[in-house]
């Protein structure tokens, strides 16, 4: 979802992957369906439910392919290249594309919430609310971890403003960390594979015995997936790179995958207005609401991006 789409040039061919987006495009769809269950009654948050599992293995899917395309790229391979002078220019780079959006949902979701008739409620000294919320309760730390977009790396749960934005955490800590599996990969594989397979038994652990929130919205729950995916895009990369999208299947899908990442920020701003068990015309209006919307932010964020210097992507100039 975001930001790093396939769009993302290997390193020295300059060929656009369009299978990890063919992932992705199904994917969201999955992902803005269980929203809409969940914020209409008709599916509960509880994760012994099925259907519940199929929105964590979309997200499952996105982080492998985030990690995917992170693991197509030539560096921090080799011994020197992990340094801070490289560290904080690829910081830099991962917080304005994945922030700049990040703050624009929370501003037009917390608008269409109010328009959708929530109420908020201020304190200084209230405690934090998790989950979504009616009226929304804003705290000096509620609005903190908002501001920060740090909710599940803190809580491991979410909540505040725009409680669904805690994937955008999550894409940033892993990325983040990106450069140090990269290089532990890069001097011995064991190591990596050894991560791995603690972070998934812990995992379960928690899942099975404490709480299965904190496997789901903790960044690093997520890190077997995002460090297979690296593993993968590592490969094809020493193997000669992506070959090029050469149908006009291939290439319907790139384009339809530039706009997951804005599907994934504003989808909310519409379905806040969904009312409880909602009937099924509802459900193909806010659908059609979320494509314009999707659409409209798609370009703006092209627009700001430009404005703000903010590389861009090939082939996901507005068209």
């Amino acid at each position: 979802m975001e930001t790093h789409s396939s769009f993302e040039t290997h390193k020295k061919t300059g060929i656009m992957d369009w299978r990890p987006e063919a992932i992705r495009v199904p994917s969201i769809f999955v992902i803005v369906a269980g929203h809409m269950l969940f914020f209409t009654g008709y599916l509960l948050n509880d994760a012994r439910n099925p259907l519940v599992w199929c929105g964590g293995l979309a997200i499952g899917a996105f982080m492998a392919c985030s990690g995917y395309v992170h693991g197509l790229k030539d560096e921090f391979n080799r011994s020197g290249t992990l340094n801070r002078s490289n560290y904080i220019k690829y910081f830099k780079s991962r917080f304005l594309r994945l922030y700049i959006g990040y703050y624009l949902a929370v501003i037009v979701v917390f608008i269409a919430k109010l328009m959708a008739g929530f109420s908020v409620e201020f304190s200084t000294t209230g405690e934090l609310v998790y989950g979504v919320s009616n009226p929304i309760y804003i705290t000096p730390a509620s609005l903190l971890l908002d501001i920060t977009c740090m909710w599940p790396l803190f809580t491991a749960n979410l909540g505040g403003i725009w409680p669904e934005g805690w994937f955008v955490c999550a894409i940033l800590i892993l990325s983040l960390a990106y450069p140090i599996f990269r290089r532990i990969y890069s001097i011995n594989k064991n190591y990596l594979y050894a991560i791995m397979v603690i972070i998934i038994i812990v995992r379960l652990v928690v899942i099975v015995f404490i709480n299965a929130n904190y496997a789901y919205y903790f960044p690093f729950a997520w890190t077997a997936e995002f460090c297979l995916g690296m593993i993968i895009g590592n490969k094809v990369c020493r193997s000669g790179g992506p070959t090029p999208p050469s149908t006009p299947y291939q290439r319907l899908i790139i384009s339809a995958a530039a706009r997951v990442w804005p599907i994934y920020l504003f989808h909310m701003a519409a379905i806040v207005f969904m009312p409880e068990f909602a009937p099924i015309k509802d459900f193909f209006l806010t659908i059609l609401v979320v494509v314009i919307l999707t659409e409209i932010f798609y370009r703006i964020l092209g627009i700001i991006n430009r404005k703000l210097g903010v590389k861009q992507k090939l082939g996901v100039k507005p068209m």
